[in-house]
Protein backbone atom coordinates (compact mmCIF):
# COMPACT_ATOMS: atom_id res chain seq x y z
CA UNK A 1 0.00 0.00 0.00
CA UNK A 2 2.51 2.79 1.12
CA UNK A 3 4.51 1.29 -2.22
CA UNK A 4 1.56 2.23 -4.62
CA UNK A 5 1.06 5.80 -2.57
CA UNK A 6 4.93 6.33 -3.57
CA UNK A 7 4.67 4.85 -7.04
CA UNK A 8 1.85 7.32 -7.58
CA UNK A 9 3.59 10.38 -5.96
CA UNK A 10 6.41 9.48 -8.02
CA UNK A 11 4.09 9.77 -11.05
CA UNK A 12 2.38 12.69 -10.28
CA UNK A 13 6.16 14.92 -9.42
CA UNK A 14 7.34 13.44 -13.15
CA UNK A 15 3.66 14.69 -14.58
CA UNK A 16 4.04 18.40 -13.00
CA UNK A 17 7.75 18.49 -14.11
CA UNK A 18 6.60 17.27 -17.36
CA UNK A 19 4.15 20.31 -17.66
CA UNK A 20 6.07 22.74 -16.57
CA UNK A 21 8.97 21.68 -19.04
CA UNK A 22 5.95 22.12 -21.49
CA UNK A 23 5.04 25.55 -20.33
CA UNK A 24 8.45 26.79 -20.32
CA UNK A 25 9.03 25.35 -24.52
CA UNK A 26 5.31 27.02 -25.10
CA UNK A 27 6.84 30.70 -23.56
CA UNK A 28 10.43 29.86 -24.80
CA UNK A 29 8.95 29.63 -28.50
CA UNK A 30 6.48 32.46 -28.20
CA UNK A 31 9.15 35.12 -26.93
CA UNK A 32 11.42 33.70 -29.96
CA UNK A 33 8.18 34.51 -32.27
CA UNK A 34 7.98 37.96 -30.29
CA UNK A 35 11.27 38.79 -30.78
CA UNK A 36 10.94 37.65 -34.69
CA UNK A 37 8.11 40.06 -34.87
CA UNK A 38 10.13 42.92 -33.44
CA UNK A 39 12.79 42.76 -35.82
CA UNK A 40 10.55 41.62 -38.61
CA UNK A 41 8.83 45.40 -37.82
CA UNK A 42 6.06 43.68 -36.01
CA UNK A 43 2.75 42.50 -37.58
CA UNK A 44 0.95 45.61 -37.65
CA UNK A 45 3.91 47.20 -40.12
CA UNK A 46 3.52 46.63 -43.88
CA UNK A 47 7.05 47.14 -46.04
CA UNK A 48 5.93 50.65 -47.24
CA UNK A 49 5.70 51.27 -43.28
CA UNK A 50 9.10 49.58 -43.05
CA UNK A 51 10.90 51.72 -45.66
CA UNK A 52 13.48 54.66 -44.92
CA UNK A 53 12.21 57.82 -45.16
CA UNK A 54 13.35 61.50 -43.53
CA UNK A 55 10.35 63.07 -41.52
CA UNK A 56 10.17 66.64 -43.03
CA UNK A 57 11.47 68.25 -39.67
CA UNK A 58 14.33 66.47 -40.11
CA UNK A 59 14.50 67.49 -43.75
CA UNK A 60 14.10 71.46 -42.52
CA UNK A 61 16.62 71.21 -40.14
CA UNK A 62 19.26 70.08 -42.74
CA UNK A 63 18.66 73.30 -43.79
CA UNK A 64 20.74 74.82 -41.03
CA UNK A 65 23.40 72.04 -41.58
CA UNK A 66 26.85 73.18 -40.26
CA UNK A 67 29.74 72.97 -43.64
CA UNK A 68 31.15 69.83 -41.79
CA UNK A 69 27.48 68.32 -41.57
CA UNK A 70 26.74 69.02 -44.83
CA UNK A 71 30.38 67.28 -46.21
CA UNK A 72 29.41 64.36 -44.35
CA UNK A 73 26.39 63.65 -45.64
CA UNK A 74 27.84 64.44 -49.19
CA UNK A 75 30.80 61.52 -48.34
CA UNK A 76 27.76 58.99 -47.37
CA UNK A 77 25.87 59.56 -50.22
CA UNK A 78 28.74 59.09 -53.12
CA UNK A 79 29.31 55.85 -50.47
CA UNK A 80 25.99 54.62 -50.80
CA UNK A 81 25.61 55.23 -54.18
CA UNK A 82 29.25 53.16 -55.20
CA UNK A 83 28.08 50.24 -53.05
CA UNK A 84 24.56 50.10 -55.03
CA UNK A 85 26.06 50.35 -58.62
CA UNK A 86 28.55 47.67 -57.43
CA UNK A 87 25.99 45.55 -56.07
CA UNK A 88 23.75 46.35 -59.39
CA UNK A 89 26.85 45.43 -61.43
CA UNK A 90 27.20 41.93 -59.76
CA UNK A 91 23.95 41.59 -59.96
CA UNK A 92 23.35 41.90 -64.01
CA UNK A 93 27.22 40.23 -64.19
CA UNK A 94 25.42 36.91 -62.34
CA UNK A 95 22.25 37.36 -65.03
CA UNK A 96 24.75 37.37 -67.63
CA UNK A 97 27.13 34.54 -66.44
CA UNK A 98 29.75 36.29 -65.96
CA UNK A 99 30.56 36.56 -62.88
CA UNK A 100 34.12 35.13 -61.99
CA UNK A 101 33.14 35.42 -58.92
CA UNK A 102 30.09 33.32 -58.34
CA UNK A 103 29.51 29.60 -58.61
CA UNK A 104 26.90 29.20 -60.54
CA UNK A 105 24.63 31.73 -63.03
CA UNK A 106 21.96 33.40 -61.13
CA UNK A 107 19.08 33.39 -63.07
CA UNK A 108 16.35 36.51 -62.49
CA UNK A 109 13.71 34.33 -61.50
CA UNK A 110 16.07 32.79 -58.69
CA UNK A 111 17.55 36.11 -57.39
CA UNK A 112 17.79 36.30 -53.53
CA UNK A 113 15.01 38.52 -52.54
CA UNK A 114 17.05 40.20 -49.87
CA UNK A 115 19.88 40.76 -52.02
CA UNK A 116 17.90 42.99 -54.64
CA UNK A 117 15.90 44.58 -51.84
CA UNK A 118 18.87 45.51 -50.08
CA UNK A 119 20.12 47.37 -53.60
CA UNK A 120 16.50 49.14 -53.70
CA UNK A 121 16.83 50.17 -49.91
CA UNK A 122 20.04 51.45 -50.25
CA UNK A 123 18.61 53.77 -53.12
CA UNK A 124 15.70 54.95 -50.78
CA UNK A 125 18.36 56.22 -48.84
CA UNK A 126 20.48 57.97 -51.51
CA UNK A 127 17.28 59.36 -52.42
CA UNK A 128 16.96 61.11 -49.10
CA UNK A 129 20.27 62.54 -48.76
CA UNK A 130 19.25 64.18 -51.79
CA UNK A 131 16.26 65.37 -50.13
CA UNK A 132 18.30 66.68 -46.82
CA UNK A 133 20.93 67.83 -49.34
CA UNK A 134 18.42 70.23 -51.44
CA UNK A 135 17.28 72.00 -48.49
CA UNK A 136 20.98 72.95 -47.21
CA UNK A 137 21.59 73.85 -50.66
CA UNK A 138 18.14 75.79 -50.61
CA UNK A 139 18.83 77.84 -47.78
CA UNK A 140 21.74 79.45 -49.74
CA UNK A 141 21.49 81.91 -52.23
CA UNK A 142 24.23 81.03 -54.00
CA UNK A 143 22.98 77.01 -53.79
CA UNK A 144 20.14 77.53 -55.50
CA UNK A 145 21.47 79.67 -58.11
CA UNK A 146 23.88 76.49 -58.89
CA UNK A 147 21.16 74.40 -58.67
CA UNK A 148 19.44 76.21 -61.60
CA UNK A 149 21.85 75.04 -63.61
CA UNK A 150 21.59 71.68 -66.00
CA UNK A 151 23.66 69.69 -64.49
CA UNK A 152 24.10 70.74 -61.31
CA UNK A 153 22.58 68.98 -58.73
CA UNK A 154 21.71 69.40 -55.12
CA UNK A 155 24.19 66.68 -54.05
CA UNK A 156 27.17 68.62 -56.40
CA UNK A 157 25.68 72.29 -54.89
CA UNK A 158 26.08 70.85 -51.40
CA UNK A 159 29.12 69.97 -51.79
CA UNK A 160 30.45 72.95 -53.55
CA UNK A 161 29.19 75.02 -50.66
CA UNK A 162 31.09 72.56 -47.88
CA UNK A 163 34.21 72.41 -49.18
CA UNK A 164 34.53 75.78 -50.69
CA UNK A 165 35.02 78.83 -48.16
CA UNK A 166 34.17 82.26 -50.78
CA UNK A 167 35.87 84.58 -48.47
CA UNK A 168 38.77 82.92 -47.94
CA UNK A 169 39.41 83.19 -51.52
CA UNK A 170 40.29 86.58 -53.52
CA UNK A 171 40.44 84.57 -57.00
CA UNK A 172 38.58 82.50 -58.89
CA UNK A 173 42.09 80.48 -59.76
CA UNK A 174 42.40 79.96 -56.12
CA UNK A 175 39.50 77.41 -55.96
CA UNK A 176 41.14 76.05 -59.67
CA UNK A 177 43.94 75.03 -57.61
CA UNK A 178 42.02 73.57 -54.47
CA UNK A 179 40.02 71.67 -56.59
CA UNK A 180 42.99 70.26 -58.33
CA UNK A 181 42.46 72.01 -61.57
CA UNK A 182 46.14 73.74 -61.84
CA UNK A 183 47.84 71.98 -64.11
CA UNK A 184 51.35 73.22 -62.81
CA UNK A 185 50.86 71.41 -59.28
CA UNK A 186 53.26 69.12 -58.67
CA UNK A 187 54.31 67.07 -55.26
CA UNK A 188 56.90 64.18 -54.81
CA UNK A 189 56.55 61.25 -52.92
CA UNK A 190 56.03 62.35 -48.86
CA UNK A 191 54.66 65.68 -49.63
CA UNK A 192 51.36 66.89 -49.16
CA UNK A 193 48.81 66.77 -51.29
CA UNK A 194 48.68 70.45 -52.73
CA UNK A 195 44.90 69.90 -53.28
CA UNK A 196 41.45 68.63 -51.94
CA UNK A 197 41.02 65.24 -53.54
CA UNK A 198 37.17 64.89 -52.62
CA UNK A 199 36.37 68.22 -54.38
CA UNK A 200 38.47 67.04 -57.31
CA UNK A 201 36.08 64.24 -57.35
CA UNK A 202 33.51 66.39 -56.90
CA UNK A 203 34.30 68.39 -59.83
CA UNK A 204 34.66 66.04 -62.19
CA UNK A 205 31.63 63.97 -61.12
CA UNK A 206 30.14 67.60 -62.15
CA UNK A 207 32.03 67.88 -65.86
CA UNK A 208 30.21 64.61 -66.40
CA UNK A 209 27.08 66.01 -66.16
CA UNK A 210 27.58 68.60 -68.11
CA UNK A 211 28.68 66.01 -70.40
CA UNK A 212 25.65 64.28 -70.21
CA UNK A 213 23.25 67.47 -70.72
CA UNK A 214 25.29 68.62 -73.73
CA UNK A 215 22.74 67.89 -76.42
CA UNK A 216 20.61 70.40 -74.46
CA UNK A 217 20.17 74.11 -76.09
CA UNK A 218 19.34 75.49 -72.60
CA UNK A 219 22.14 73.58 -70.87
CA UNK A 220 24.55 76.76 -70.61
CA UNK A 221 28.00 74.40 -69.43
CA UNK A 222 26.86 71.30 -71.44
CA UNK A 223 26.84 73.60 -74.67
CA UNK A 224 30.35 75.14 -73.39
CA UNK A 225 31.60 71.31 -72.95
CA UNK A 226 30.46 70.93 -76.93
CA UNK A 227 31.84 73.84 -78.02
CA UNK A 228 35.37 73.08 -76.63
CA UNK A 229 35.53 69.34 -77.40
CA UNK A 230 35.04 70.65 -81.74
CA UNK A 231 38.05 73.30 -80.66
CA UNK A 232 39.98 70.88 -78.80
CA UNK A 233 39.78 68.32 -81.70
CA UNK A 234 40.83 70.38 -84.16
CA UNK A 235 43.71 72.02 -82.24
CA UNK A 236 44.60 68.37 -82.36
CA UNK A 237 44.56 67.48 -85.85
CA UNK A 238 46.46 70.45 -86.61
CA UNK A 239 49.35 68.83 -84.24
CA UNK A 240 48.89 71.81 -81.70
CA UNK A 241 49.67 69.06 -78.56
CA UNK A 242 52.70 67.31 -80.14
CA UNK A 243 54.33 69.30 -77.22
CA UNK A 244 52.30 68.02 -74.88
CA UNK A 245 52.16 64.62 -75.95
CA UNK A 246 55.54 64.05 -76.38
CA UNK A 247 56.03 65.09 -72.85
CA UNK A 248 53.62 62.68 -71.44
CA UNK A 249 55.42 59.96 -73.49
CA UNK A 250 58.48 60.92 -71.97
CA UNK A 251 57.03 60.70 -68.80
CA UNK A 252 55.25 57.75 -69.15
CA UNK A 253 58.41 55.86 -70.17
CA UNK A 254 60.77 57.77 -67.35
CA UNK A 255 58.00 56.64 -64.66
CA UNK A 256 57.44 52.99 -66.21
CA UNK A 257 53.39 53.65 -66.53
CA UNK A 258 51.62 50.76 -67.65
CA UNK A 259 50.02 52.02 -70.82
CA UNK A 260 48.06 50.26 -74.00
CA UNK A 261 50.29 49.99 -77.28
CA UNK A 262 47.44 52.70 -79.15
CA UNK A 263 48.59 54.96 -76.35
CA UNK A 264 51.58 54.74 -77.03
CA UNK A 265 50.97 55.19 -81.36
CA UNK A 266 48.90 58.29 -80.60
CA UNK A 267 51.21 60.00 -78.42
CA UNK A 268 54.25 59.23 -81.14
CA UNK A 269 52.42 60.54 -83.36
CA UNK A 270 52.11 63.84 -81.80
CA UNK A 271 48.66 63.47 -80.86
CA UNK A 272 46.36 63.30 -77.44
CA UNK A 273 43.47 60.56 -77.38
CA UNK A 274 40.00 61.00 -77.56
CA UNK A 275 39.40 60.28 -74.09
CA UNK A 276 42.39 62.96 -73.10
CA UNK A 277 40.73 65.53 -75.09
CA UNK A 278 37.11 65.16 -73.65
CA UNK A 279 38.66 65.47 -70.42
CA UNK A 280 40.15 69.34 -71.24
CA UNK A 281 36.62 70.10 -72.58
CA UNK A 282 34.88 68.88 -69.17
CA UNK A 283 37.81 70.76 -67.35
CA UNK A 284 37.05 74.14 -69.14
CA UNK A 285 33.05 73.63 -68.71
CA UNK A 286 33.89 73.56 -65.11
CA UNK A 287 36.39 76.13 -64.59
CA UNK A 288 34.49 78.85 -66.13
CA UNK A 289 31.65 77.23 -64.13
CA UNK A 290 33.64 78.08 -61.11
CA UNK A 291 34.74 81.45 -62.49
CA UNK A 292 31.14 82.50 -62.32
CA UNK A 293 30.33 80.66 -59.16
CA UNK A 294 33.18 82.49 -57.10
CA UNK A 295 31.83 85.88 -58.98
CA UNK A 296 28.48 85.62 -57.58
CA UNK A 297 29.92 84.20 -54.18
CA UNK A 298 31.81 87.25 -53.49
CA UNK A 299 29.15 89.21 -54.54
CA UNK A 300 26.29 87.68 -51.83
CA UNK A 301 28.56 87.01 -49.02
CA UNK A 302 31.67 90.04 -49.30
CA UNK A 303 29.35 92.85 -51.37
CA UNK A 304 31.74 93.45 -54.01
CA UNK A 305 31.48 93.05 -57.66
CA UNK A 306 34.84 90.86 -59.00
CA UNK A 307 35.50 90.61 -62.32
CA UNK A 308 37.66 87.90 -63.52
CA UNK A 309 41.93 87.74 -63.02
CA UNK A 310 42.52 87.46 -66.67
CA UNK A 311 40.69 90.46 -67.50
CA UNK A 312 41.93 92.63 -64.61
CA UNK A 313 45.66 91.27 -65.11
CA UNK A 314 46.20 88.58 -68.24
CA UNK A 315 45.17 91.06 -70.52
CA UNK A 316 41.79 89.14 -71.66
CA UNK A 317 39.18 90.70 -73.05
CA UNK A 318 36.47 88.20 -73.69
CA UNK A 319 34.13 88.33 -70.58
CA UNK A 320 31.37 85.14 -70.43
CA UNK A 321 28.87 86.44 -68.12
CA UNK A 322 27.15 83.99 -65.45
CA UNK A 323 23.42 82.67 -66.86
CA UNK A 324 20.47 83.20 -65.06
CA UNK A 325 22.12 85.97 -62.70
CA UNK A 326 20.40 88.18 -61.51
CA UNK A 327 17.84 85.66 -60.90
CA UNK A 328 14.59 86.20 -61.23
Amino acid sequence: MKKAEETEGIEKQERVVSSERSDEKERAEKGERSVGKERAGGPERSEKNERFKLSRDEVKAAGKFSREEALALVGMYYALQKVRVAQGNRISAQERGTDQMAAMPLAPENELPIVKRLKDETLRIELQCQRALKEFASASLLGRWAMEQYGVGPVIASGLLAHIDIKRARWAGQIWSFGGLNPDQQWSKGEKRPFNAPLKKLLWNMGECFKRVSGKPEAFYGQLYAKRKVLEVGRNERGEFAKLAKEMLDEAMAKKWRISKEMKECWESGKLQKAGLDLRAMRYAVKIFLAHYHQIGREIYCGEKVQPWVIVHGGHDTYIPPPNWPME
